[in-house]
């Protein structure tokens, strides 16, 4: 056995395909047909473009784009472009950025909650991780697993390592122990970045999700002569626990740090990919085509830019819903139906 076939088998059976197994086998076949790693990267790589060529992006528009039916015809707008005033370049450049704003933090999401339903799925002894997948669609359930699993305490490092490395112990290969047991215990604070930024930014992910319900801007928070909170930030209601009478609503500002953002996406879909690689090769005997990603001495606070103020989060309550009067609601309902 070669050192990439024991390092992808490592903890777990080879797969082997038996005339029984014609149905699982077909299952993960398909499943493992995908590449969610390369869809999440192919997006990071367009947020790039969006923010770190934009002016090469919009000439490309302006000389035209076809695809799929959609034609965004070539146009003459460098006279246009040379004639608008301060305040049209401006505000195209606000919009340039809340697109910027809105997309790094769907991506880190979406790159966060799929890092870490697949770690959950391929730690699991399933024949058939792609049902396992699909039977864990519960927000409350997913949420309260992964509190319990990287919140509120930390996965076995031999866990970790085989799931994302392909080894649960330290291989032969591998420099020295201590250099391994480094890079797992950064695997298991990214998987716990991860989980803490799903539970903590879940009305954030929310909002931008369903209806696009958020404002992006760029707030400023002082207490006193102090700048407490200041650059790129977000801005979106957030509801309180319902009481005997009604809730409470707040206006909530989430300053993010795009760098940080971006940054810790790119780390969630190498590990993405690592635990599919491994997990393909279990699952129907496909070799990984690299090493799992190892972070080394790499930590998440490691990825932040430090360029914006000491406070992250602020929270306004400045709305009271009330409860609606059984009596009236029943009476409302009686009528809709007549």
């Amino acid at each position: 056995m070669t050192s990439d076939e024991q390092a992808a088998t490592d903890g777990h059976e080879a797969h082997e395909t038996a005339d029984s197994d014609v149905s699982v086998d077909r299952f993960n076949q398909s499943f493992y047909l995908s590449d969610p790693a390369d869809y999440l990267r192919t997006r990071l790589q367009l947020l790039a473009l969006a923010g770190g060529r934009h002016d090469e992006v919009e000439a490309l528009f302006r000389n035209g784009v076809e695809y799929a039916g959609l034609n965004f015809a070539a146009s003459d707008q460098s006279d246009e472009v040379d004639d608008e005033t301060d305040a049209v370049v401006a505000a195209r450049a606000r919009q340039h950025q809340a697109f910027l704003t809105v997309e790094s933090q769907m991506i880190l999401h979406h790159a966060a909650e799929t890092v870490l339903r697949l770690f959950i799925v391929h730690s699991q002894p399933r024949r058939v991780p792609w049902i396992t997948l699909n039977s864990q669609r519960s927000p409350r359930v997913f949420k309260e697993t992964i509190r319990a699993e990287f919140v509120d305490r930390q996965p076995d490092p031999r866990l970790v390592g085989s799931v994302c490395l392909g080894h649960a112990t330290c291989p032969g290969d591998a420099a020295s122990e201590d250099d391994w047991a480094e890079g797992v215990e950064g695997l298991t604070l990214f998987l716990s970045t991860f989980a803490r930024t799903i539970l903590d930014d879940a009305p954030l992910y929310n909002g931008i999700k369903h209806g696009l319900g958020v404002t992006p801007s760029d707030a400023v928070l002082k207490i006193g002569p102090v700048t407490a909170g200041f650059g790129t930030s977000v801005e979106f209601p957030e509801s309180h626990e319902w009481d005997e009478e009604g809730r409470d609503w707040a206006l909530t500002t989430r300053w993010v740090d795009i760098q940080e953002s971006v940054s810790l996406a790119w780390v969630a879909i190498e590990m993405i990919d690592s635990i599919w690689q491994i997990g393909r090769y279990r699952a129907i005997g496909q070799l990984p085509k690299r090493s799992g990603y190892f972070p080394g001495s790499l930590r998440p606070w490691d990825l932040r830019s430090n360029s914006g103020g000491s406070t992250t989060r602020m929270s306004w309550r400045i709305l009271r819903e009330y409860r609606e009067p059984i009596e009236k609601a029943s009476v409302e309902r009686l009528a809709d139906q007549e």
